[in-house]
Order: structure tokens, then C-alpha cells, then sequence
């Protein structure tokens, strides 16, 4: 099979468009965090308040959206259960996020640190899209950042791979992120 060569300004608009998407997610994150803290402090002061509230402990409750925590044990249930996975990883992130405004749309994410270099965590993640089907519908190889976005045959389910590396520490960092129309 043939290579083909991308512009490099097609490579930047792709390699922005990531870049936001990843802002997106740690913007979800933050605010996440924010309400959360901001539902605890209320607890503490008016503790009349929670006999009232039924609120899992594991999910978090935004104007928009809905987060929910998945123990470290459990992949979230829209990832594909036959995805590598490394053992004996630090989980960052392990969670399900839906979206009021657009019922039916759900994101999956696992994001960990990983012991396996840049490069490997990509043609490992690269070569199971192959084998499994999926339509890689961009891909962005740089030297701190690679990732991959597909799509599954029925076109349902959109899959975002990112690895990175720390530039400081080395750290490498694996997010993998399906977002399911459903």
C-alpha cells in the first residue's frame, strides 16, 4: 500500500483540531471538578440539604452533562473490550460523560500512564484499528504527540487515540476516547 503525503497545512489544521478536542475534554474536566467541589462545600454548610440529595458518589451532575466516574477495575462500556490494554498502569481517567443538550451522545474515556514508549503505544493502537476494521480517518505523527481517529464499520462510534510524552518527564500518557451516537 502506497503512503499518502499530507500537506503540512492539512497536518496542522488536523493536529489543531486534536488540540481542541483535548481542550474540550480538560475543559469538561475542570468544570467537572469545579461543581463537584462546589456540591461538597454545600454539603458541609447545609447539612439539612443532604438528607435530600440521592446523588451517587460516582457521578457528577452539570447543567449539560453527566459524568460518570467507572471504578479503575472496568473499562467504560462503549471502548471496545478487545482494545490493548497495559497492565499495571496509573488510571487517570476512567469515565463516562453524556450530554443533555444532545441526547443519545455518550463519551467514553480511559486515559493512563503508560510503561511503553511513544512509538509502541501508537502501532500497537494503530495496527488493532487495522485489524478490527476501523476506518482511520486521520492520524498525526509528531515527536511528543501521535495520535489516530477512526471511525467503526457501522460508523457509530467515533475512537480518538492520543499518546504523548512529557517533554520534561518522559511521561507517556495514552487516552483513548469513543464517542457513540446511540
Amino acid at each position: 500500500m502506497e503512503d499518502v503525503q499530507i500537506e503540512p497545512s492539512l497536518k496542522h489544521k488536523t493536529a489543531w483540531k486534536i488540540i481542541g478536542l483535548l481542550a474540550l475534554v480538560l475543559i469538561i474536566l475542570l468544570v467537572w471538578q469545579s461543581t463537584e467541589n462546589n456540591q461538597s462545600n454545600n454539603l458541609a454548610i447545609e447539612p439539612e440539604n443532604n438528607q435530600n440529595q440521592s446523588l451517587n458518589e460516582n457521578q457528577s451532575v452539570n447543567e449539560n452533562f453527566n459524568v460518570e466516574n467507572v471504578p479503575t477495575s472496568e473499562l467504560p462500556a462503549g471502548i471496545p473490550m478487545d482494545i490493548p490494554l497495559e497492565e499495571n498502569v496509573v488510571i487517570v481517567q476512567n469515565d463516562v460523560i453524556t450530554s443533555k443538550e444532545n441526547p443519545g451522545q455518550t463519551q467514553y474515556t480511559r486515559k493512563f500512564v503508560s510503561n511503553r514508549s511513544l512509538d509502541a503505544n501508537y502501532l500497537i493502537y494503530k495496527d488493532f484499528l487495522n485489524a478490527n476494521n476501523w476506518e482511520v480517518v486521520s492520524s498525526v505523527e509528531q515527536e511528543t504527540l501521535m495520535s489516530l481517529i477512526a471511525v467503526n464499520p457501522d460508523k457509530t462510534r467515533q475512537l480518538f487515540i492520543t499518546v504523548s510524552e512529557n517533554t520534561i518527564s518522559g511521561e507517556v500518557t495514552v487516552d483513548l476516547t469513543v464517542v457513540a451516537q446511540e
